[in-house]
């Protein structure tokens, strides 16, 4: 068994609003459960069980939702699936956000070739490597902001949605021996997938401006509901222990 953080990668990591596959996930942690045999002298298979959480960087989510031009309509460009406004539109600006947390969950079942090299001059030391193939099921993270001031208010909500994908791995390390049965481990792993599809995504956006009761106070909802796509990938690193059974 091996855990260690895991740093996401391209779009997954992305904090560009304009990036409509940007999925602000953040530094976040992972599990590996793995069983791996030789079956010649230096190359086997082996089988792992991958859980992996990324929370959601509502930091930078909530500086860029104070720079966004909400139009009228309340509907905007940006990762989640609204489509974008047609010009010419009137915006406004909502200072001040807030996210609640939330987090990208996977787990993944991966197949693939395993080698072990020992070093020459220290036998209870060896070099391991795999390459491995499998799938994937993924969790989406939900919305949940607000801009709240005196004269306008804003709130944006999300529903987090699932999807199965393919997913690969390639793993480098190093084992250390510590007798007949426990050994350590240690390592990195680069991971990804195909970009899964999340079906049916909810998302509502309220905008209220004025007073509530006031004469110039109004208020405005937008709701839609389309698919969106999101790869996973990340950059894992590996501290592990394990027993030989044979």
């Amino acid at each position: 068994m091996a855990l260690g953080p895991s740093f996401p990668l391209g779009d997954y990591a992305s904090k560009d609003l304009e990036n409509v596959y940007a999925g602000y996930a953040g530094i976040g942690e992972f599990v590996n459960i793995s069983y791996s045999r030789l079956i010649g002298k230096y190359f086997g298979f082996s089988a792992a069980l991958h859980g992996q959480r990324n929370p959601l960087n509502t930091r930078e989510l909530e500086k860029d939702f104070s720079t966004l031009k909400i139009n009228t309509g309340g509907i905007w460009a940006g990762p989640t699936p609204f489509p974008p406004p047609t010009l010419p539109f009137t915006y406004t600006l909502y200072p001040d956000w807030k996210f609640e947390k939330d987090a990208w969950l996977s787990g993944s079942f991966l197949l693939g070739g395993y080698g072990q090299f020992p070093f020459q001059k220290r036998n209870n030391i060896s070099f391991t490597e795999k390459a491995m193939l499998g799938v994937i099921y993924v969790s989406s993270p939900g919305l949940n902001g607000s801009s709240i001031t005196d004269t306008a208010t804003a709130h944006v909500e999300q529903k987090g949605s699932t999807g199965f994908g393919m997913a690969w791995s390639l793993y480098g390390g190093l084992k250390f021996d510590k007798g007949k049965k426990l050994f350590l481990s240690a390592g990195l792993e680069c991971s990804g997938s195909n970009k899964i599809k999340f079906k049916d995504i909810k998302s509502t956006i309220t905008t209220t401006k004025g007073s509530p009761g006031s004469p110039g106070y109004s208020a405005q909802q937008t709701t839609v509901t389309v698919d969106g796509k999101q790869n996973i990938n990340s950059l894992n690193f590996y501290i592990g222990i394990g027993l030989r059974l044979l």
